[in-house]
């Protein structure tokens, strides 16, 4: 690969992203719909589940505890509802 085309991907990158960033965008929109149908309107933004490349490994880990408390949060007012 030459260094055109390298720019020429990083440019495509830009405007459509792919690996890492595009899957972590995927997972925080999934995040978003589970997060809304468990908890209603007013839920966390879509944006509060994105952290590739933006957070450190202390602040990933602590996110991710946040989520699984979240989670089983919403598990335990899933089973009282029956």
């Amino acid at each position: 690969m030459d260094s055109q085309e390298l720019s020429w991907w990083i440019a495509y990158s830009k405007v459509r992203p792919f690996g890492n960033t595009r899957e972590d965008m995927r997972m925080a929109r999934l995040c978003k719909v589970m997060a809304s149908a468990w908890g209603g309107k007013g839920g966390p933004a879509e944006s509060d589940f994105l952290f590739f490349g933006e957070r450190k490994r202390a602040a990933w880990q602590q996110h991710a505890a946040q989520c699984h408390l979240f989670h089983m949060a919403m598990t335990a007012r899933q089973q009282k509802r029956g």
